[in-house]
Order: structure tokens, then sequence, then C-alpha cells
């Protein structure tokens, strides 16, 4: 809202749109799509380490798939995948940043050290999304759907995060799709 209050045109900007998609679909759709984890599966290494950061891959791919497809003409099958593997290793990279900054002021020589460290996993960053992105289907073009497609992912997202819990949010998320399909 501050960003809104002080800029009110970075709403139609596409990094804006991506930015708060993605969180707006994390935070809307975590906990429904962890709930579909198994209870044999609670508490488990492969639900912290693999299901947990999938279910956030898929939300944001969820939240952010309409926009990439409207502005790009395409969609990624394979970044899940991508995002299991980069997500950890850019966690690396932004806390070797933020050593990197808070040791510069002090010892140089340190933070030298750290911007070389983060040098290298930047590159290994680099490398796997380049292997990844040159693996057949990682792009698929689609044709550019139109605003309403967006109005509708966007519904349809906001009342996922209420399946659970709420019968006329199913309900509303199934007229929503049938009203778009027979108005396009």
């Amino acid at each position: 809202l501050l960003i809104l209050a002080c800029w009110p045109t970075s709403l139609f900007t596409l990094s804006f749109q991506l930015s708060f998609g993605a969180t707006l679909a994390i935070v809307a759709l975590y906990g429904p799509l962890t709930s579909l984890v198994p209870a044999s599966w609670k508490g488990s290494f492969c639900e912290k380490w693999v299901i947990g950061p999938l279910c956030v891959s898929l939300a944001a791919q969820l939240g952010t798939g309409p926009l990439i497809a409207y502005h790009f003409q395409q969609v990624a099958p394979l970044s899940l995948l991508a995002n299991l593997l980069v997500v950890p290793v850019l966690g690396l990279a932004v806390g070797l940043g933020l050593l990197t900054a808070m040791s510069g002021w002090v010892l140089p020589l340190l933070a030298t050290a750290f911007n070389g460290c983060n040098y290298l996993v930047l590159v290994f960053l680099i490398v796997v999304v380049d292997a990844i992105a040159s693996l057949p289907g990682a792009s698929v073009r689609c044709p550019q759907p139109g605003p309403l497609f967006l109005v509708a992912g966007a519904v349809s997202v906001l009342l996922a995060a209420r399946f659970e819990r709420e019968l006329w949010a199913r309900k509303a998320a199934m007229y929503t799709i049938l009203g778009y399909a027979n108005l396009s």
C-alpha cells in the first residue's frame, strides 16, 4: 500500500504485478496446498525440504502464470523443478550478499572473500537455470489470453484459498471458471 501511495502508477508495471501476484498467491494458497499432504508425511524430511518448497513454488506459479501468459505468451511447466533447485541456492546468495555488506565497512578483505564466494554461487545458479531452460518443454508458447482471463484467474486464486473451509468458495470458483469459459 505504501508503494501504491507513493507511486500509484506502479500498479500497471509488470514487476509490481508479478511480485504481488506471487506474494498474494503464496500467502493465500500455501495453507490449502499443504493441507493436501498426507498425514503420514507431516513433520517428515520430505514435507520440509520437498513438499513445502513445492507448494510455495506451485502457489507462486499459479499467481504469476496468468500474467506471464498474458505478457509473454508462454508458460513454463518446468519452473516447479527449477524453483526446487534454485530457491535454496538463491537464499545462500542473499546471505552471502548480506555478509558482504555488513563486513565491508570493517573488514574489506573479508567482504572480498564473501563476494568471491557469492560470485561462484551466482555462476552456479546461472548454469543451473540455463540447463533447465534448455530442456525440451521448459517453455511452451501459448496464445495471449485476454484481460478477462486475468480477472478470472485472480478471482479463482483468491477463492482457492477458501476451498478447504467454505463450500461457497468452491461454488464461486466453479461459476467463475464456467462464466469465463462461456464469455471467452
